[in-house]
């Protein structure tokens, strides 16, 4: 029922104005960093690579949402650990030509984070073939997974805004 009244052209509408929101009115960005298995040296035993390699950072207009952090204690004392939900839009990834994948690292704000579950958000109209937009979790990586700066504003002093 719902193909005879949501064409193509009126997805194409509603996926142009939800990427005009996100890009033009949200302005929040992250920046993606994929991790080249291929260049990477990964163990034998264990399938992890204590020194990856990264490609260059890709900066994606998204929606951030930030989880309370978890505070653990240990005997050095107390950690906060935080976890953000990132919503990427779907039409944006597929322009770009970016796969989110589990196991990569994203930045947002100052804070690294490797992504723990990547999941296609709901259909359109019920229209299986069109979705809305990919929601990322992200945990934050501990020090030395990822070293490089991050870009972009990282706080109020930025001279980057």
């Amino acid at each position: 029922m719902s193909r005879l009244f949501i064409t193509p052209r009126e997805i194409d509408l509603i996926s142009d104005l939800t990427k005009e929101v996100i890009k033009d009115v949200a302005g929040q960005k992250v920046y993606y960093y994929r991790v080249r298995e291929d260049l990477s040296d990964v163990h034998d035993v264990y399938e992890e690579s204590p020194d990856k390699v990264f490609d260059p950072p890709i900066e994606i207009e998204a929606r951030a949402e930030y989880l309370p952090e978890e505070i653990r204690t240990n005997k050095f004392g107390s950690e906060e650990f935080y976890t953000i939900n990132i919503f990427f839009h779907e039409r944006d990834l597929i322009d770009r030509e970016v796969e989110v994948r589990t196991g990569d690292y994203f930045s947002y704000g100052d804070v690294f984070f490797e992504i723990t579950s990547a999941i296609i958000e709901s259909n359109v109209y019920g229209q299986i073939e069109h979705a809305i937009g990919t929601k990322v979790t992200g945990k934050q990586a501990r020090i030395g997974q990822i070293d490089t700066v991050p870009n972009g504003p990282t706080s109020e002093r930025s001279d980057d805004v």
